[in-house]
C-alpha cells in the first residue's frame, strides 16, 4: 500500500493519543452505510479492512486511519428529464406555467422518489499521524477530499491543532531558480512535466509534458515573468513525483527495487506486508519532505 498523492498538515500541538485512546474517539463517528433516503454518509472504518478490528493501526510511530465515504449516484440528467415530465404533464393538463418555486419542490421529491433506487459508491480516504515529524500526512489528490478527512478527525477528537505545511521559502520561487540556473540539489533531478504561471496574470498558464526544462523557450518565459507552480522531480532515484507551489505530492511513484522490500514476507501474511509497507513507506516520506523543508528555507513556525 503506497500512496499516490499527499497532503501534509503540521500538528501544532503534539497529540496526546495512543492508539487505543484514538480508536475510542474514533468510534462515535464510525462509518454507517447510506440509509435509502441518504445521499452520502462518511465515517471512519478499520484501516485494514477485513483483516482488522480496531479503527486506528499502529505501525512504529505511525497511526494509521481510514475514512469511508459513500455516496448514492443520482444522474444529474436523469433528475432533470424527471422534472422536466413532470412540468410538461402539469403545464399540459392543467394549462398553465410551473414557476421555479413550484419546479424546486417537484426537484425535491423526485429525489427523494429516486434514491432508493440510486446505486452507491464508496471511496476510502487513507491517513496516518506521524509521531515523530508531528505531521498529518493525508492520501488525496484534492484540497476537498483532505478538508473532509481532517473535519471529521477534529468532530471525532474534539478539537485539531493543525496547519497546512508551509515553509520560509516560497516553493514557486526556489524551483524556478533552479530551472534558471538549470541546478538543483544533487539529490535531486527533473523530469519533464512542468506547468508554469505568470506572476501579473494567474490566468496565463503553461503546460507542457515530455519537453525537456533545459530548451531555451523554457528559460526565456521563466525570465520573462513566469513560475514554476508544478514540477516533476525524482530524489535519489527511489521516488518521482510532481511537486506543487503548496508542498502537495502527487503522482508519486516508488522504484522497482524499493517495492520489492517485502518480497520474503508470506504472500497470505496481510497484516506483516501492510505494517512492512507502511514503516517504508512513511520512513521514505519523512526523508523526502524533511529534504524538501530544508531546500525551502525550514518551516514557518509562525504560522500556528
Amino acid at each position: 500500500m503506497f500512496f499516490k498523492n499527499i497532503r501534509i498538515f503540521r500538528l501544532t500541538k503534539p497529540l496526546q493519543h495512543s492508539a487505543e485512546t484514538l480508536h475510542e474517539q474514533l468510534l462515535e463517528h464510525a462509518f454507517v452505510a447510506c440509509d435509502s433516503y441518504q445521499l452520502s454518509s462518511y465515517g471512519w472504518i478499520e484501516p485494514m479492512g477485513k483483516y482488522g478490528t480496531q479503527l486506528v493501526h499502529q505501525t512504529g510511530k505511525q497511526l494509521m486511519l481510514c475514512a469511508c465515504k459513500e455516496e448514492r449516484l443520482l444522474p444529474a440528467s436523469v433528475l432533470r428529464e424527471t422534472v422536466d415530465e413532470e412540468v410538461d404533464v402539469i403545464e399540459t393538463e392543467q394549462a398553465r406555467r410551473v414557476f421555479p418555486s413550484e419546479k424546486r419542490r417537484l426537484r425535491e421529491d423526485a429525489v427523494q422518489r429516486l434514491l432508493p433506487r440510486a446505486f452507491t459508491k464508496k471511496r476510502l480516504v487513507y491517513g496516518y499521524l506521524d509521531l515523530d515529524n508531528q505531521w498529518l500526512v493525508i492520501e488525496c489528490a484534492t484540497a476537498k477530499m483532505a478538508e473532509e478527512f481532517t473535519q471529521l478527525l477534529r468532530q471525532s477528537l474534539g478539537s485539531l491543532p493543525i496547519v497546512p505545511l508551509i515553509c520560509q521559502q516560497q516553493p514557486s520561487a526556489v524551483m524556478t531558480h533552479w530551472l534558471l540556473k538549470q541546478s538543483t540539489p544533487g539529490e535531486y533531478e527533473t523530469g519533464e512535466d512542468c506547468v508554469l504561471k505568470d506572476k501579473g496574470d494567474d490566468k496565463v498558464v503553461l503546460r507542457s509534458k515530455g519537453i525537456d526544462m533545459s530548451s531555451p523557450d523554457y528559460t526565456n518565459y521563466l525570465a520573462g515573468g513566469m513560475q514554476v507552480t508544478k514540477l516533476a522531480l525524482s530524489w535519489q532515484k527511489q521516488v518521482q513525483f510532481n511537486l506543487a507551489d503548496d508542498l502537495c505530492l502527487s503522482r508519486i511513484r516508488f522504484s522497482d527495487l524499493m517495492r520489492e522490500h517485502d518480497n520474503g514476507i508470506d504472500v497470505d501474511d496481510f497484516a506483516a506486508r501492510f505494517d512492512a509497507d507502511l514503516a517504508l513507506m512513511a520512513g521514505t516520506f519523512s526523508e523526502l519532505v524533511n529534504s524538501l523543508i530544508e531546500q525551502f528555507g525550514g518551516i514557518d513556525e509562525a504560522i500556528e
